[in-house]
């Protein structure tokens, strides 16, 4: 695996544009609003070679928030250049190098939008998310296990850390996965704890920028990385009490704002009575103990 900065560019660090394979731009429609719109704006005079991902899928029906396959002729492609201005940091995509066309990339990756939890059931991969492809195709990992095809090389942002990840494929002990059957391929229990992974990194980076917009007074970590990780061990604290949507979470993070608070034990010291409302679970609901101590709090707030 190797690892650069966002501030040093796309070429910057140990990655250059490959002589012997393509390069091909993923992105989440569901991220960004009116993809197909942009993406001829952004290429109205250079062309564009697109992949509709969920064209003739079940999925077909919400077409407006599909992950889009661009086929990238070089660096200075409109779109690239528009992903690499706006989209780094909330991570709107991923590129991929392969020797593949684009009608067989697409193809290919269309079979890993459904794949199967352990005991059967069939699932959605949300597969333009940088986090979900990584979980997926962890690096090095064995392709016989995961499945590459013909993908050579991801190379995603991580907008919580501000750098680019290349990741490849390792080398397989046994068979490659020659093909991915029709409804999916099943997951095994490792792949599973790592794509769930996704959904609490995502929450917490929503919350993040929630954060951002409602709690400007609550001194956190100005790096990104200190901050998601501060916000992580927050969130798994308030799971044991309950609080596990991240609604509650946003509301949380307002009481610990209001009562200028950096942990749980400081806003134990300087909030005992709406700490207890919080944290007695026996007492109510976590939804009414959250009501309750925000009316609790405006008080506080006021006489602090």
């Amino acid at each position: 695996m190797a690892e650069w900065a966002f501030e040093v560019g796309l070429e910057g660090g140990t990655w250059q544009w490959p002589a012997d394979r393509d390069v091909y731009l993923l992105i989440d429609g569901a991220r960004v609003k009116q993809l197909a719109r942009r993406l001829y704006e952004w290429s109205f005079e250079s062309g564009l070679e697109a992949d509709l991902l969920y064209a003739g899928t079940p999925l077909s029906e919400v077409s407006e928030i599909s992950p889009w396959l661009i086929a990238l002729p070089g660096a200075c492609h409109p779109v690239l250049q528009a992903f690499l201005v706006q989209g780094l940091h909330d991570e709107w995509g991923y590129l991929l190098e392969s020797q593949a066309s684009l009608e067989d990339l697409g193809g290919y990756l269309r079979k890993l939008l459904q794949v199967r939890h352990p005991s059967g059931i069939a699932m959605w991969l949300r597969l333009a998310d940088p986090a979900v492809i990584d979980a997926l195709l962890p690096d090095q990992s064995s392709p016989a296990v995961a499945p590459w095809g013909p993908i050579e090389a991801l190379v995603r942002p991580d907008g919580v850390t501000t750098s680019w990840i290349r990741s490849t494929p390792g080398v397989a002990d046994t068979e490659a996965l020659s093909s991915v059957p029709k409804d999916g391929i099943q997951l095994n229990d490792r792949q599973l704890c790592r794509l769930q992974a996704c959904d609490k990194r995502r929450d917490i980076r929503n919350l993040m920028s929630f954060v951002d917009a409602h709690c400007s007074h609550w001194s956190l970590p100005q790096n990104l990385a200190e901050r998601y990780g501060y916000l992580e061990i927050l969130t798994d604290t308030a799971r044991r009490y309950g609080f596990s949507t991240p609604r509650q979470w946003g509301l949380l993070c307002t009481l610990f704002t209001r009562v200028q608070s950096m942990t749980w034990s400081s806003f134990e010291k300087n909030a005992s009575t709406i700490y207890a409302c919080l944290t007695v679970t026996s007492d109510a609901p976590p939804d009414e103990r959250l009501k309750r101590a925000l009316a609790l709090s405006s008080t506080y707030s006021e006489t602090t």
